[in-house]
């Protein structure tokens, strides 16, 4: 499983790509602006980042791509831009680039240069290592760890536990949940998420006065560690 942001103004674009990775177990994120863009990409762990080189909102794809080299971050990037020339390729690598996809592009070449950048990057399994407290989970190995005791959970509650565990102590919307987790075209029941999230905390927590994983109203879920 793969944390991956995309960052894309063509809504159609950016949800058949969010759609093809979540179809395929990975979690997906989309921005569709530079700004929102560069701040969560900066602000989050990936594992990859697809992105466009025109964007809106004043920052564009290499600007984003700049910011982040400049900061030290060897996050795996793909740009993936309408501007094929050979100058606007080179301009793209030498900014920091793993590749370089043209547009129009086919998702089946997109997929395996992802799968090709994923593999020569992340040879050590530890690098896809999540923790918060005791407990601890493998997105490539999709294992979970409470006190060194291994804990099964099924395919749709491990992307959900990620993506809570990925944004611990902040809260994630039912929303947020929804587009990182299914495909754009499913509308979940309104209370699928609650039913889920009541099933982690079954297998996860031992203390029900001070749970792992708590209702901030309606506004959504937080995983903290944090006592009452």
């Amino acid at each position: 499983m793969l944390r991956c942001l995309i960052i894309e103004d063509d809504h159609e674009i950016a949800h058949y790509i969010a759609n093809t990775l979540r179809e395929q177990n990975h979690l997906a994120f989309i921005c569709d602006n530079g700004l929102d863009g560069l701040l969560t990409a900066q602000q989050k762990t990936w594992d990859i980042i697809l992105l466009d080189l025109t964007l809106p909102n004043g920052i564009n794809g290499l600007s984003i791509l700049t910011s982040l080299r400049q900061a030290g971050d060897k996050t795996p990037v793909i740009v993936q831009s309408s501007l094929a020339l050979i100058n606007h390729r080179v301009e793209g690598l030498k900014a920091g680039a793993d590749d370089y996809l043209a547009k129009p592009f086919s998702m089946t070449e997109l997929i395996a240069r992802i799968d090709a950048i994923v593999r020569r990057v992340h040879r050590d399994s530890t690098q896809f290592d999540l923790s918060v407290g005791d407990i601890k989970i493998n997105l490539q190995t999709m294992q979970v760890e409470k006190s060194g005791k291994k804990i099964n959970l099924p395919s749709f509650e491990f992307k959900l536990l990620s993506y809570l565990i990925i944004n611990a102590e902040n809260v994630v919307t039912i929303g947020m949940l929804s587009q990182a987790i299914w495909p754009y075209s499913f509308s979940p029941p309104p209370n699928l998420i609650d039913q889920h999230v009541n099933h982690l905390r079954d297998r996860l927590e031992d203390h029900s006065a001070n749970p792992l994983i708590r209702k901030s109203g309606d506004r959504g879920y937080l995983l903290t560690t944090r006592q009452d």
